[in-house]
């Protein structure tokens, strides 16, 4: 999970993320359903300016987290022009560090793929 987080941010522009989250499999998918689920969850803590920015999301995290969504519908959602230009700076600057420091904690900081 931590690898599928890490590569994402890492990638410069908002059109090669959308790529990556395109033409991933399932398990880079799973990986920001895992990190949504936390975000869902409040295990993930975030300032009420960021939880603000993201409500217009939580429907989007509630049904990319749902078991009934398929692989192809939780794509085309995350790869859609308003996730590029509204939702990747938040996972960029917000919600992929603090997941990626959640998992630290829940794995004790070892060495997670």
């Amino acid at each position: 999970m931590t690898r599928s987080l890490k590569t994402f941010k890492n990638l410069d522009t908002d059109k090669e993320k959308a790529f990556y989250l395109c033409q991933g499999k399932r398990w880079v998918i799973q990986a920001f359903i895992t990190l949504f689920e936390h975000v869902l969850k409040n295990h993930i803590k975030l300032p009420p300016r960021i939880v603000k920015e993201l409500k217009p999301f939580w429907k989007l995290m509630k049904v990319l987290t749902s078991k009934k969504t398929s692989l192809q519908l939780k794509k085309k959602f995350l790869c859609n022009i308003v996730s590029r230009s509204i939702f990747f700076p938040l996972l960029d600057n917000y919600l992929i560090p603090k997941g990626l420091k959640l998992m630290g904690k829940l794995v004790g900081n070892k060495s997670v793929t």
